[in-house]
C-alpha cells in the first residue's frame, strides 16, 4: 500500500499531513508526559527545545501541503473560467511564499 501511495499523485501530501500529526501527537505525548515533572536539561536539550524542533517540523510540512493545494487550485481556477492575467500572477505569487 505504501508504495501505491508514494507513487499517486498525492501520495508526498498524503504522507506529509500524516507527519503532520504524527508531530502534533508526539507534541501532546511529551507535554503530558513531563507535565508536573521538574525541568531537565539532557546534554544541553530541554523539553522547549524538543517541542520548538517538532513543532517547527509540522508547521514545514503543513505548509508544503497549503502550496500544493494552492498551486493546483490556481490551475483549476484558469481552466474552469476566464480570469485577468495579474489573478494568476497574485496567486503563483502566494504559492512560492511571502
Amino acid at each position: 500500500m505504501l508504495k501505491t501511495i508514494r507513487l499517486s499523485a498525492w501520495g508526498m501530501q498524503y504522507l506529509s499531513i500524516v507527519f503532520s500529526l504524527t508531530c502534533l501527537a508526539a507534541i501532546t505525548i511529551l507535554l503530558k508526559y513531563f507535565d508536573g515533572e521538574p525541568a531537565f536539561a539532557w546534554q544541553g536539550i530541554t523539553l522547549n527545545i524538543m517541542v520548538s524542533i517538532i513543532s517547527v517540523a509540522m508547521k514545514a510540512s503543513l505548509t508544503y501541503v497549503v502550496t500544493e493545494c494552492m498551486a493546483q487550485w490556481k490551475w483549476i481556477l484558469f481552466t474552469t473560467e476566464e480570469k485577468p492575467p495579474i489573478d494568476f500572477d497574485r496567486i503563483d505569487s502566494a504559492v512560492r511564499g511571502p
